[in-house]
């Protein structure tokens, strides 16, 4: 007992506080600045709890493994490794799941109605029109190896369907709000077979098919994807589309779920990697010898000094 006591005391508990301490801070820097001001988009925020880990790792770390005999530079590494994978991951789950929750639901009678609101990031319409005709695309291949005799192909296709309020409005040919969606897929191709166009052109035609007969009337709310990344080539689509007359197109993505489902077991899966980094830290310090505490030497003649003044 005293065993495990004296580590916990030496390491455990002020790991603990420490690593509490900095996700405070990662966190009110993340909510104030992403969340409030919307500074820098939410992916350059992805680098925050990254950075803090790795000095955290540099400073405090480096000093609670002096207690221990380390012979390899190598489980030094392997040490903070664990700690900037598991804090970094704990946060930047927890960072998506404040940056979910802050946004609120704007019930509108139409999708134009939103153009005369305040923005906001989640909009629940009653009634809408999704264009299945008037569909934009915006395909590209790629290849990779795939063996002595044959290629991989992987296929990218992403699509703009304009919202409108009602299906006679699709004559104006005028939208500013259009629904996402992407696919992917991948073929293997023999090296003397074609250049893979036609392996593209089969899948668009298949995804279209599949498009063509998905309920697009039941979303529950709709989400604004300003993100590149969240919606890459989104552009490009919506220029491709038929509709002609478009100013700021706003991108959207369609849920099904509940609005109050959207973060959904996300606090678990934080906590659950939040304290599995700190128990696999903990076994292995459980395992490493500590350095015996050095003795004061008091000079057997310290009475007689501590009598005299200089």
């Amino acid at each position: 007992m005293d065993y495990l006591k004296k580590r916990a005391n030496v390491f455990l508990v002020p790991y603990i506080y420490d690593i509490c301490g900095v996700a405070i801070f990662n966190i009110i820097v993340y909510w104030l600045l992403a969340v409030k001001l919307n500074f820098l988009p939410k992916e350059i925020w992805v680098f925050l709890p990254v950075v803090l880990s790795i000095m955290m790792s540099r400073t405090w770390l480096t000093h609670r493994l002096s207690h221990f005999v380390i012979t390899r530079e190598k489980a030094v590494f392997g040490i903070r490794l664990i700690v900037v994978v598991f804090y970094s991951v704990s946060m930047i789950l927890l960072q998506d799941y404040l940056y979910v929750g802050a946004g609120k639901l704007v019930s509108v009678k139409h999708i134009t109605d939103a153009a005369y609101l305040p923005a906001s990031r989640y909009y629940k319409v009653e009634d809408y029109f999704i264009d299945k005709k008037g569909v934009g695309s915006y395909k590209y291949w790629e290849t990779g190896a795939g063996g002595k005799k044959s290629r991989d192909l992987k296929f990218s296709l992403y699509l703009a369907l304009p919202i409108i309020n009602q299906a006679s409005d699709s004559v104006k040919l005028d939208c500013s709000f259009f629904l996402f969606k992407q696919y992917k897929g991948k073929a293997r191709l023999g090296v003397l077979s074609s250049d893979g166009s036609s392996a593209l052109d089969q899948f668009v035609e298949d995804r279209l098919w599949e498009l063509d007969t998905t309920d697009l009337t039941s979303f529950t709310y709709f989400e604004v994807v300003e993100s590149y990344f969240d919606t890459p080539n989104a552009d490009a689509a919506v220029l491709a589309s038929n509709y002609i007359k478009y100013r700021d197109p706003v991108i959207l993505k369609g849920h099904t779920t509940a609005f109050s489902e959207r973060n959904k077991g996300k606090p678990k899966n934080v906590f659950i990697v939040f304290i599995t980094g700190i128990l696999i830290l903990f076994l292995l310090v459980i395992f490493l010898p500590m350095k015996e505490a050095r003795k004061l030497e008091v000079p057997q003649d310290s009475r007689k000094i501590r009598g005299y003044s200089i």
